[in-house]
């Protein structure tokens, strides 16, 4: 399986319906995953995407975005979702603990293959600001340890952007679509690519 991993749009529907059609076309994605951070109302970029999508909410998307990714059958917020025969369950920004504690409940009894959540890992290479400081969360931490999914694609941290490993998962930000990037990941291979749109 490829995963076409986004994050942060930040209201940049232009290039978010570009990502989700061209970009999703051109990596041979059989998966998009979206991180949070959209901050924009409309389905139409959304509805546009040609291969599944899951999603979480960012820190600053609000309960109507939250509502939106719900009524399009796309959050994985507190939820987990399997696409052929991968589980992916996902944290997002607005209440990652009450997330945190349902993915836990959800999975008992069962692996959870990719974890989607808006905060990185605290005390991660993901999570680092510009000032040097850790901001990632400790609960999303936690539950990668509980959990030990092969994959967490996660966002927030602009300056983050990169690939880490906590114990055997292995950590993904790609930076934010507003500024042109993206990762694409091979489940199988484990292999990750760093990418920027071109001309962005």
């Amino acid at each position: 399986m490829r995963i076409l991993h986004l994050s942060d749009v930040h209201g940049e529907t232009v290039l978010l319906s570009y990502a989700l059609k061209e970009l999703a076309w051109r990596e041979r994605a059989d998966l998009v995953v979206f991180s949070g951070d959209l901050e924009a109302y409309s389905e139409e970029p959304l509805k546009g995407c040609e291969r599944p999508l899951l999603a979480v909410t960012g820190n600053m998307d609000d309960a109507m975005v939250a509502a939106l990714l719900s009524r399009l059958g796309v959050s994985v917020e507190g939820k987990c979702a399997v696409i052929a025969g991968i589980r992916v369950c996902g944290v997002g920004g607005r209440a990652p603990v009450r997330d945190a504690v349902n993915v836990l409940a959800l999975a008992k009894g069962g692996a959870v293959d990719v974890l989607v959540t808006h905060y990185p890992p605290r005390g991660t290479k993901v999570d680092v600001a510009l000032s040097g400081v850790h901001i990632g969360k400790e609960i999303i931490r936690d539950l990668i340890r509980e959990l030990r999914p092969k994959l967490c694609l996660c966002g927030h941290v602009h300056e983050a952007r990169g690939i880490d490993k906590l114990g055997e998962t292995v950590l993904v930000n790609p930076g934010p679509l507003s500024w042109g990037l993206y990762a694409v990941i091979d489940v199988e291979r484990m292999s990750v690519e760093l990418k920027r749109v071109r001309g962005v």
